[in-house]
């Protein structure tokens, strides 16, 4: 389906962007075996613990088409699966702080990229950090350096805008198809069942960006 919308001009490896989200899972050992799922895990995002798995996906920015998922154990990081999900294709990919230091990771050096830019988001702590430095000088050269911390946040804006294209894939999975846990034991047959949705996702976008322009009366 995707080499076809690929053909039809409705989904560009010009830009594109990656990321995953929790699919929770439950923990409760109160079942037949006692135990978890074996293949589940436990991760952790900011300082909320999330017992599940993981799926990753990358799409693309202008039409919203995704075009690669991965499925991973929740204690496993989004940079580790970033080479499963990449295809060579790509001209600018755009990912968030958790992917910082990926172009060196020998998985990714290996994707016969022609040429490729990567756009990722610096971790907040940075340019807060120079901005309250930039505070404790006063005059020309602090007004300078408060100016170079806003335009850094501007950049930062800017990129991710184009990268929150992807949430709404995130969006649609979770709350309009409600499917934020897991329905079955195992990431084969839940990981079916997301590749499932995500198809339903892409017929949708799809019949929004082929749809004719509305004319004024």
């Amino acid at each position: 389906m995707v080499s076809l919308v690929a053909e039809a001009g409705a989904c560009s490896f010009e830009m594109v962007a990656a990321d995953g989200t929790f699919i929770e899972a439950p923990s409760s050992t109160k079942n037949k075996t006692h135990a978890r799922d074996p293949e589940m895990a436990s991760g952790k995002k900011a300082n909320t613990w999330h017992f599940g798995m993981k799926e990753h996906i990358v799409a693309c920015t202008e039409s919203g088409i995704i075009y690669g998922t991965v499925a991973a154990p929740a204690n496993e990081h989004d940079i580790t699966h970033l080479g499963d999900l990449l295809k060579g294709l790509e001209k600018m990919v755009f990912l968030d702080s958790g992917y910082i230091g990926c172009p060196k990771r020998a998985e990714i050096q290996a994707i016969p990229f022609k040429d490729v830019s990567w756009y990722i988001a610096a971790q907040p702590s940075a340019w807060k950090k120079e901005l309250s430095i930039s505070k404790n000088f006063g005059g020309e050269l602090g007004q300078a350096l408060v100016e170079c911390v806003n335009v850094r946040r501007h950049l930062e804006h800017a990129k991710a805008s184009v990268r929150c294209s992807i949430e709404w894939s995130f969006l649609w999975l979770k709350r309009i198809y409600g499917y934020a846990k897991v329905r079955y034991r195992g990431l084969a047959k839940n990981h079916s069942r997301a590749q499932t949705l995500f198809a339903l996702y892409n017929c949708y976008r799809l019949r929004k960006w082929c749809a004719p322009p509305k004319l004024p009366c």
